[in-house]
């Protein structure tokens, strides 16, 4: 392979990228550097060291769909010729927004907020009297030496970088905000050069100098006004620490005048007022100097020629073998670019997200207040940060596979979820089958939101307890089929419950997709023999593993499993005489009555925590405190039979109560819903421990016969 060798400073690379000249093709990765990953990078840029190289493929608009640094959507330019970057992305990026304004067209702000990746959307400064930090530009004598600064070390500048977050709909009186409007004492909007001396002044009060707008190149910028205003400030905090004996003249201008005190102690003003002044001049102009100096630094650059961009994704996978390794996601963005899509695959996926999914009549049985006709899986949290989650990519890769496989007319193994399987999909067979994949999904997610009390993503307990129910749904007919639905829920429900998916996921998620495939084509219910496990897997998901009588305390996944099937039967709350159900949480749904706005009091949305049953403080006898209790995984009030959901407006009211008055307030119709038994008499047991196992005890059977009477009702 036949590279060159070369260099560009910083500024050449912003204005590459300003002019369309310098891209990202959209297989490379989103922007993933966190503010502490930016400020390590940084902090070792400005003081020297290298920072490794990047490397650029020289080609032709066309050859890839592409998007500026720091953008996270294709944005198309009209230059012919370009480079494509494809090493160094987090790093050119990072540098890119910290001296340049990607912000700076206010009048664009608005639209094209979202179009920048969030750890990106920083202003960066330096704070030039930051007493936890070095004095790294001289400040304090007004004496900045550039062979000084450049032996400086990155942990030296660290603690003087600031960074300050900028928000679209918050913040706009901040003078460092885009939409920021200053006004004059009659309340008057400033513009111009009044404007950038209205924010000098309050940059310099703050004693920070702006990093982002160092690319423009001005000997009028923004930092060399705030600089100058610095240096005029400091001079009158100098004099009066020279008369307080802290300096003498000699040492803040003896360098400037050796003859400096003696001019002084000869009265002569004029002599010493033009040595202030050409101290001030002197020290903002090397300053301003060297902030300038930062963008002519020269970054190596290994550059590929034209004839090699039939292997760009070749290169680009094993370049990212090392260092940041790419996950397989990554890769399969990689390989779907290979078409030059007008969109990459990560935007394409996050268009579908965001358009509506039917709800057949199907799902919607014994469903209350849940008569809507489209779901938007926005809802339900897919993604992080503007982006597909983890657990959604973990699920795409998966589905996409089995999907493409299956239909090539292979036997379905557990390789299919592994990384080589994924791998092995062509550029054509990812993009033509995105569309009916994501559909899939989104079916998946919805029966999971509406069927099994799951309010987001992330409360999936096993991952891969999506694709059998994937499989099934992404079929037209079994989707609208209630028969269907009611026999997906069996599964979930009995296979939850018995721990089938606490190991093996894999080989469980094969196994069982083909089962349910063989009782939905009328063979005889395959799952049957696991219903004498649920809830009574030994070691597991037994009453002794529930309280916390074994070693290992009870698994979260049961915690979850509990608090998701009550959620699921929309259950009553504890004091409000509402249905709580996953949509309604999905939603915030405001749950005040007319009645309730009307008196004016604050929202009351639907949203709940987990509620302990028997309190961890109250009129109990308890040893220990609440905190000290809530730690300890094993102890029987931390058992998953303790715990519920209630609104949160609600487990606030009777937080303080104590608990006889905790009991007598809880409605009726939610001890149903939550599965209480009666609260026993306290006084007929010996020792608290002994009550706790009681209640739990009734519970834990109230519970599983629950359970086992809605799996009954399902299969049969």
């Amino acid at each position: 392979m036949s590279v060159e060798y070369t260099k560009y400073s910083l500024q050449s690379l912003i204005e590459m990228n300003n002019g369309g000249k310098l891209v990202l093709p959209n297989f490379q990765r989103e922007f993933v550097w966190d503010e502490n990953k930016q400020r390590s990078m940084l902090s070792s840029f400005l003081v020297g060291l290298p920072i490794g190289s990047i490397l650029n493929i020289v080609g032709q608009k066309g050859d890839f769909a592409s998007r500026r640094l720091c953008e996270n959507k294709s944005s198309e330019s009209t230059s012919q010729d370009r480079e494509y970057l494809l090493d160094g992305q987090q790093r050119i990026s990072c540098l890119y927004s910290i001296f340049s304004d990607i912000f700076g067209d206010v009048n664009q702000f608005d639209e094209s907020y979202y179009n920048y990746f969030s750890d990106l959307k920083y202003r960066w400064f330096i704070n030039i009297d930051n007493s936890e930090g070095k004095d790294i530009l001289g400040f304090k004598k007004l004496q900045f030496n550039p062979d000084e600064f450049k032996q400086l070390e990155p942990d030296d500048v660290m603690p003087v970088l600031v960074t300050k977050k900028i928000w679209k709909s918050k913040g706009h009186n901040n003078w460092y905000h885009p939409k920021f409007k200053a006004l004059d004492s009659n309340n008057e909007e400033l513009c111009g050069f009044k404007k950038k001396n209205s924010i000098a002044e309050m940059a310099c009060e703050e004693s920070l100098i702006p990093l982002y707008e160092l690319s423009e190149k001005s000997s009028n910028g923004l930092h060399n006004a705030i600089l100058k205003k610095l240096a005029r400030k400091r001079i009158d905090e100098i004099e009066a620490e020279i008369k307080n004996d802290d300096y003498t003249y000699f040492e803040i201008l003896g360098h400037l005048d050796p003859e400096i005190q003696e001019k002084v102690d000869n009265d002569e003003q004029n002599e010493l007022t033009d040595a202030w002044s050409t101290l001030s001049a002197e020290w903002s102009t090397n300053v301003t100097n060297a902030l300038s100096n930062f963008l002519k630094i020269e970054i190596p650059v290994i550059q590929l020629p034209k004839k090699e961009i039939g292997r760009a994704i070749s290169v680009f996978s094993s370049i990212n073998e090392g260092g940041m390794k790419l996950d397989v996601y990554d890769l399969i963005v990689a390989r779907a670019a290979q078409q030059s899509d007008e969109k990459s695959l990560t935007e394409r996926i996050i268009d579908e997200i965001d358009t509506t999914c039917e709800v057949p009549p199907s799902l919607k049985n014994n469903l209350v207040g849940f008569d809507v006709s489209s779901w938007n899986p926005n809802t339900f949290d897919l993604l992080e940060k503007h982006r597909p989650s983890t657990t959604f990519k973990k699920h795409f890769l998966n589905a996409l596979s089995l999907y493409v496989h299956k239909a090539k007319g292979e036997q379905i193994g557990s390789d299919h979820m592994k990384m080589n399987k994924i791998l092995s999909l062509k550029s054509n067979e990812i993009n033509d089958n995105l569309k009916i994949v994501l559909k899939g999904l989104k079916r998946t997610y919805l029966f999971l939101h509406t069927k099994c009390g799951l309010i987001k993503l992330g409360d999936v307990s096993y991952e891969l307890m999506a694709l059998p129910i994937f499989n099934i749904v992404i079929n037209d007919a079994q989707w609208n089929c209630a028969e269907t639905i009611k026999k997906i829920e069996y599964w979930y429900w009995l296979s939850l419950f018995s721990g089938r998916f606490r190991e093996l996921q894999n080989t469980r998620a094969v196994e069982d997709l083909s089962m349910l495939e063989a009782w939905l084509s009328g063979q005889v219910n395959p799952f049957i023999a696991r219903e004498k496990y649920v809830l009574n897997d030994f070691g597991y998901s037994d009453y002794k593993r529930l309280t916390g009588k074994l070693e290992a305390p009870a698994p979260i996944a049961m915690k979850s499993a509990i608090l998701q099937f009550i959620l699921s039967d929309q259950p009553v709350d504890f004091l409000r005489n509402e249905q709580v159900s996953t949509w309604d949480l999905a939603s915030k749904k405001d749950l005040r009555t007319d009645q309730e706005i009307v008196d004016g009091k604050n929202a009351i949305y639907c949203e709940v925590d987990i509620h302990h049953i028997l309190p961890l403080a109250g009129n109990l006898s308890l040893l220990e405190s609440s905190s000290k209790l809530r730690e300890d995984k094993r102890h029987i009030l931390n058992s998953p039979l303790n715990y519920t959901c209630i609104l949160s407006h609600t487990n606030r009211k009777i937080g303080p109560k104590n608990f006889s008055d905790y009991k007598s307030c809880i409605l009726d119709a939610a001890k149903g819903n939550h599965y209480l038994p009666d609260f026993i008499d306290r006084n007929n047991f010996l020792s608290d421990e002994e009550y706790y196992d009681e209640f739990l005890k009734l519970r834990y059977e109230r519970i599983k016969v629950a359970i086992n009477t809605e799996l009954l009702k399902l299969r049969n």
